[in-house]
């Protein structure tokens, strides 16, 4: 197989093996791969599929209902012959396009040509070889399919040479950066040399999307829908070293991609030593924050504004894009933890951490957090309203601190502050939503299980305020979500129709049960928290009458998949709410969360402050 894959179709090709192994299916077949391919729904192919008014859902449900499920388990799959035939058709298409890359496109045209019951299935979704070689065609920027020269360059498609001209454009007039935007015209390229910005070129509207996946696979880095996370291409150009660090981002039309042009400086050569290397470094790695070799892998997130200034309410307030943003920059601060690029996030900013519940987790993260992106935090503690008005306190903290951080046992107080205060005010929790949490529990659910669409996360116990953000971020990033809870302890009713209304928009499907079990049924994900919160100890000894049998245990845990994750937002009460064997099981990620609070909490902190 090509080395020379997109991370859409490796990760498609990956996904269609996981979707054999599920199967328990000795072989990976063209359906699998066809699977795997309509789980990336950021990729080239899956934007085909949609300008063919292809229904993705339909035709999904369709091949999975198909597939048969072995008995047993599996655990090196190889490739079919058939699916074999499909990647040598799609290297072929991508010679015959003259590509680089083979890309989730060039394995939709060769799951339309192999004969099978992929291709069928496509066929009758109104996705056949031909209608699928022009759409590709089309996007390519070429006047014709497959049309191949003699003097063919590999790699000399037309949209390839878009991508490059642009580049040399840059380079030639010795720019800073380049943007390429659309308009409602087509897309935009800009250059900025020497302090002024000029108009390079336009190029068409309909090939945006391959010339930025153009882009994607030359700096090898995700799709705009799921990641604003730097790239690099380094270059030579001229007897010099150049590198183009990339951001995306959007406006009203559509992806936007940001070029930084930076000149590698020439290293001197490193003088030839006697000793041996071992005895003069420590081979402990530092646990102190130093500038990176190279460019920052973080040096965009300054420069990312899509939430700056905003208030993090909830994830009622939050689209799927900030949300992923908020992801992407949480595990690259995560990868990164000691590159000393974040302490200029927060610099000389102080956030001021309001507190009328006690906390272990939110206060440490967020002190913490403030310390490492190079600013400070005030703990404050006490009910507010009581000596003075929250209105008052908004607007006095807004006068000496750039931020707030609020966990409060009613809602509204987060919303009064973030009325009075034109700094950002920051939801630590209250009795509606914990957002931080979630955000937390999702990095780690993405984390232990490479993906986040598709996959079933189950929650039994109260319908609270950590159920809320679940559902809500479940239903907006195309996540199944099933909660389990006895009757009259069911989520907000409002908020509810709110997760259902997103998920009608991703494919994600809802469930409200007081049967734990049903919940639970072949969840990737069981979820739990404590039956009464902070401000119920009075409903203690009821509730738990009421929710024992909503305890997550080994017996409920069997609906589950078998590699499926437990989590808890802790602090937790063994033997209540979930066992003490499940808790500190193999299964279990609950310090993963806890230890995800940090850094997705750093990510809201240094896209808003």
């Amino acid at each position: 197989m090509t080395e020379k894959l997109t991370l859409s179709a490796r990760a498609a090709i990956f996904h269609g093996q996981q979707e054999a192994r599920t199967r328990a299916s000795a072989v990976v077949d063209p359906p699998h791969l066809l699977l795997g391919l309509l789980t990336q729904t950021d990729g080239v192919a899956h934007y085909v599929l949609a300008r063919l008014s292809v229904d993705c859902v339909a035709l999904q449900d369709r091949i999975e209902s198909a597939i048969a499920t072995e008995p047993g388990a599996v655990s090196n799959i190889d490739m079919s012959e058939s699916a074999s035939q499909v990647i040598t058709a799609a290297e072929q298409a991508v010679a015959k396009l003259h590509d680089l890359f083979l890309g989730t496109e060039h394995l939709l045209m060769a799951l339309s040509q192999v004969p099978g019951m992929a291709k069928d299935f496509l066929a009758d979704a109104g996705a056949d070889a031909q209608t699928i070689s022009k759409e590709i065609a089309h996007l390519q920027n070429a006047p014709e399919p497959y049309l191949i020269t003699d003097d063919t360059i590999p790699g000399d498609s037309p949209i390839h040479r878009i991508a490059m001209q642009i580049i040399q454009e840059g380079l030639q007039d010795r720019a800073d950066a380049i943007y390429i935007e659309p308009n409602e015209d087509g897309v935009r390229v800009r250059i900025l040399a020497h302090g002024v910005v000029s108009e390079s070129m336009t190029v068409p509207k309909h090939i945006v999307v391959p010339l930025l996946s153009r882009f994607r696979s030359l700096m090898n880095f995700q799709a705009p829908e799921k990641s604003t996370a730097a790239g690099t291409i380094r270059l030579s150009y001229r007897e010099s070293i150049y590198d183009l660090i990339a951001s995306l981002d959007k406006n009203e039309f559509g992806d936007r991609l940001t070029m930084r042009i930076l000149r590698c400086p020439e290293l001197e050569p490193i003088p030839e030593v006697s000793v041996p290397a071992s005895s003069m470094y420590s081979t402990v790695p530092s646990q102190r924050m130093a500038p990176p070799v190279g460019p920052s892998a973080l040096s965009d997130i300054l420069t990312t504004h899509a939430l700056r200034g905003r208030d993090i309410i909830g994830i009622e307030q939050l689209t799927a894009g900030e949300l992923m943003l908020i992801l992407d920059v949480a595990t690259r601060l995560k990868a990164h933890k000691f590159d000393a690029t974040q302490t200029q996030f927060c610099q000389g900013q102080t956030l001021a951490m309001l507190f009328e519940k006690p906390s272990l987790r939110t206060r440490v993260t967020f002190e913490a957090g403030m310390t490492q992106l190079g600013g400070h935090a005030i703990y404050l503690e006490g009910r507010l309203g009581l000596r003075e008005t929250v209105p008052d306190v908004a607007k006095n903290l807004d006068r000496w601190i750039d931020g707030i951080m609020a966990r409060t046992f009613d809602h509204k107080t987060v919303i009064d502050l973030a009325d009075n205060a034109g700094i950002p005010v920051i939801n630590g929790l209250s009795d509606r939503e914990h957002p931080c949490q979630a955000l937390a529990d999702f990095q780690t659910i993405g984390e232990r299980k490479g993906h986040l669409r598709g996959l079933k996360l189950a929650y039994v116990g109260d319908g609270n305020n950590v159920a809320h953000s679940l559902m809500l971020t479940a239903a907006k990033l195309g996540m199944n979500f099933a909660i389990g809870c006895p009757a009259g302890y069911e989520p907000d009713a409002q908020l509810w129709e709110v997760a259902l209304e997103c998920a009608s928009q991703t494919g994600a499907q809802l469930l409200l049960t007081t049967n734990p079990a049903e919940a639970v049924a072949m969840a990737d994900a069981v979820y739990t928290d404590v039956w009464a919160s902070m401000g119920q100890e009075e409903e203690a000894a009821e509730r738990a009458g009421i929710f024992a049998p909503f305890q997550v245990n080994s017996q409920l845990m069997a609906s589950a998949k078998t590699d499926a994750i437990v989590m808890h937002c802790l602090p937790a009460h063994r033997g209540e709410e979930i066992t003490g064997d499940v808790l500190d099981g193999p299964q279990s990620v609950v310090f993963d969360q806890a230890d995800n609070r940090l850094h997705a909490q750093k990510a809201i902190l240094s896209l808003v402050m």
